[in-house]
């Protein structure tokens, strides 16, 4: 059975419309089947203005945001995990890439923060189709600008007061997440989106592992945390065939690691360095050798500690603080790496001539190429802006032409169906679509 966005008489053709696939008993899985269906206004708008369209599904329970996702507009339906029973409310809206932005849509809507949490907000605290009737309240006052006769005007000012009890009405519902009117760094169409609630029963979810297989599965340090049975599976499986090459090889890792370590410490022993960091050395965890040197303090051998009091404006005022104060130039003679520095030409005295024959020829051919390639450059660059002149001669041809293959091929968007493999085009019955359609047979999501 498919259930729709509701749509009364008195509404107009919907912008977005989304569908979702019910069992006999109205039950809705875990891994939701979602289609969506645009109107013929909107598919020719996109066309005129985007190159690469993609439908964002957010996923929301309650103030919480589940999880995201950005589709192809041109597949027409994917499928979509649930994370938690009860209600969860789909927001779909259209997406295309700006102009003067080089990120993709992807990298800046699904990007996340190292504890996984999506850097760009797509969902905020508001009232369901505020943002749609504020967009229908201007369109329909500046039409008022365009009406010539008293009747119209009196129609069209009737209709933006009904608009704006509507809003009112609207605005005194309790808030909840709602999809962004616009964002910052994508482009959308202000006032076409769709929500849809989604109830999923506990039933439909895979019940939790045992704690050691949770465990064992998450040894490695995976991108991100286990979502459902296939997950568990899959890792479980790599875990135990990769494990004994994988501790072979940390081992041998840890160990080269300490290594480069070890040689660190010594450099920074010579130069005199203090307040070096040697728990790297016995921390089986660490792996960054950075942290042996995050922390050090002048050398040594150019300047001494001395205590003095805090300044005043520091948070210890009138305490005793670590100071460095130059020491005698003299005293920097002493240290191993001016030692070395002085004693190593000793040992190429003998080879002087040979060597700067050496380096003058190498000089020479240096310099006789970075000539050859100004030239090259000089040349080119011409040949460069023939080029780009023509490329934009063609530019508007080919927009144009784009426009209409993309305005082709987002037709069947049009039409309405359940949501289903079987159902969907010939031509939207990919292998993704399909493999989607097998994982949410057989993999059950694990509730958070």
């Amino acid at each position: 059975m498919d259930v729709q966005t509701e749509e009364t008489a008195e509404d107009k053709v919907k912008d977005i419309e989304l569908i979702i696939e019910q069992d006999e008993d109205g039950q809705v899985m875990a891994n939701v089947p979602v289609r969506w269906k645009l109107s013929e206004s909107l598919i020719q708008r996109i066309a005129s203005e985007a190159e690469k369209p993609y439908m964002l599904l957010a996923v929301s329970h309650g103030r919480n945001e589940m999880s995201r996702h950005l589709v192809s507009l041109k597949a027409g339906m994917t499928y979509l995990q649930m994370r938690r029973p009860g209600v969860n409310t789909i927001h779909a809206t259209v997406v295309w890439k700006c102009e003067w932005i080089t990120d993709s849509p992807k990298d800046l809507i699904m990007n996340t923060d190292d504890f996984g949490r999506y850097k760009m907000d797509v969902l905020q605290t508001g009232h369901p189709d505020e943002s749609s009737l504020r967009e229908q309240i201007y369109q329909a006052r500046m039409q008022r600008y365009d009406i010539a006769d008293a009747d119209s005007d009196l129609e069209a000012m009737l209709e933006v007061e009904r608009l704006e009890n509507e809003l009112d009405i609207v605005l005194t519902q309790d808030p909840v997440l709602v999809l962004r009117s616009s964002f910052d760094a994508v482009n959308s169409i202000r006032g076409t989106s769709a929500t849809i609630d989604v109830d999923v029963p506990q039933e439909m979810f895979a019940p939790d592992p045992h704690k050691w297989v949770l465990w064992f599965t998450d040894l490695y340090p995976w991108l991100r945390k286990t979502r459902d049975q296939c997950d568990v599976r899959r890792r479980a499986l790599v875990t135990a065939f990769t494990l004994p090459f994988v501790a072979a090889a940390f081992a041998v890792a840890w160990a080269a690691v300490r290594l480069f370590g070890l040689l660190a410490i010594a450099a920074l022993l010579l130069a005199g360095k203090r307040n070096i960091n040697y728990s790297f050395l016995y921390s089986w965890r660490e792996f960054n050798p950075a942290s042996i040197w995050a922390d050090l303090k002048p050398s040594f051998f150019t300047k001494k500690k001395v205590e003095k009091e805090a300044s005043w404006w520091e948070s210890r005022a009138g305490e005793m603080v670590d100071s460095y104060e130059p020491r005698h130039p003299a005293f920097g003679a002493l240290s191993p790496i001016v030692i070395l520095f002085l004693a190593l030409p000793q040992f190429v005295i003998s080879g002087w001539s040979l060597r700067a024959f050496i380096m003058t020829a190498v000089a020479m051919a240096i310099l006789a190429g970075l000539h050859t390639l100004v030239e090259i450059g000089s040349s080119r660059s011409q040949a460069k802006r023939d080029t780009a002149r023509r490329k934009a001669e063609q530019a508007t041809d080919e927009n144009a032409a784009a426009s209409s293959k993309l305005a082709t091929e987002l037709k069947t968007l049009t039409e309405s169906g359940p949501a289903k493999l079987s159902a969907m085009p010939v031509g939207r019955r990919t292998v993704k679509l399909g493999y989607q359609a097998t994982k949410a047979f057989v993999c059950k999501p694990l509730a958070k």
